[in-house]
């Protein structure tokens, strides 16, 4: 059975008013693609850097404690409340996070002498933390796509495809979802708090 065609797509951003504080511009859309089925987009959630709530995986890899298994990187993860974890191999240290800055961070952690600076580096993406790179992982927003004939009334999509639970900040996400039956539809795609 040959996939209907569509005639007009048309995607919207939104907000909920909650979110609208979170992330200081609208998502974009940067791809649109439809093959076998399937409606594809590549959303650019437009998120501003920050520290907490992110998971920073190193660049860099380094053996696993059991010869067999593949390498791993060094983990920081910083809660929302300043907490700290620092996974080195099979060790991990707790700590806190301090001196807070727009660009620069200390995190304090049991066992260590001195804190460990941190510096983002917005042009390249990258956290400088206890001599490595560090990529940021970010939260994937929960967002809701809706599809209407008349741009009035909306309703959920169909075969909505999971997102994954945190992307690759500041990279953008591939959202998909089945081709809807009939000849022509409207898409909107919102971010919900």
């Amino acid at each position: 059975m040959k996939a209907p065609s569509l005639t007009a797509i048309f995607c919207i951003f939104g907000f909920a008013a909650a979110h609208s504080k979170m992330i200081s511009a609208q998502p974009r859309l940067l791809d649109f693609t439809i093959s076998e089925g399937k409606v594809n987009c590549l959303a650019d959630f437009n998120e501003p850097f920050r520290w907490q709530n992110t998971r920073y995986d190193s660049v860099q890899t380094f053996p696993s404690f059991l010869p067999w298994l593949p390498e791993i990187p060094n983990t920081l993860r910083i809660g929302g409340s300043g907490t700290a974890d620092y996974r080195l191999g099979d060790i991990m240290f707790a700590g806190t996070l301090h001196d807070l800055e727009s660009n620069t961070m200390e995190i304090g952690l049991m066992g260590w002498l001195l804190p460990l600076q941190g510096i983002f580096n917005p042009e390249r993406g990258l956290l400088k933390f206890d001599d490595l790179d560090f990529i940021p992982f970010f939260p994937t927003p929960r967002c809701l796509i809706e599809q209407s004939s008349d741009l009035t009334h909306w309703e959920p999509v169909s075969g909505l495809a999971d997102l994954p639970k945190e992307y690759q900040w500041p990279e953008p996400t591939m959202v998909s979802w089945t081709l809807p039956g009939s000849a022509s539809a409207f898409f909107r795609i919102r971010m919900i708090p």
